[in-house]
């Protein structure tokens, strides 16, 4: 009796899934880090709080940032 085997060099299909959700999380926190970094109205105390929370929970923190972030024209009136 013969057992066809997987291939061990081919990922698992449950393989290619988590590393595409890892990478669209670290993406995710990627882009609000920098983001927090640019934005020049968020400095200090605020900004090192805003890094905490992105690092310590980076779904919820990045999606939180993008949910509550300051809104741009208070941004470019600071500029002006």
């Amino acid at each position: 009796m013969i057992i066809a085997a997987a291939n061990p060099l081919l990922p698992a299909g449950y393989d290619v899934i988590w590393t595409i959700a890892i990478v669209l999380v670290a993406s995710l926190a990627v882009v609000a880090m920098a983001q927090l970094v640019r934005a020049k109205h968020v400095r200090g105390t605020e900004a090192a709080i805003w890094m905490l929370v992105m690092l310590a929970l980076p779904v919820v923190g990045p999606a939180a940032w993008f949910a509550v972030r300051p809104d741009r024209r208070a941004e470019r009136a600071l500029r002006a």
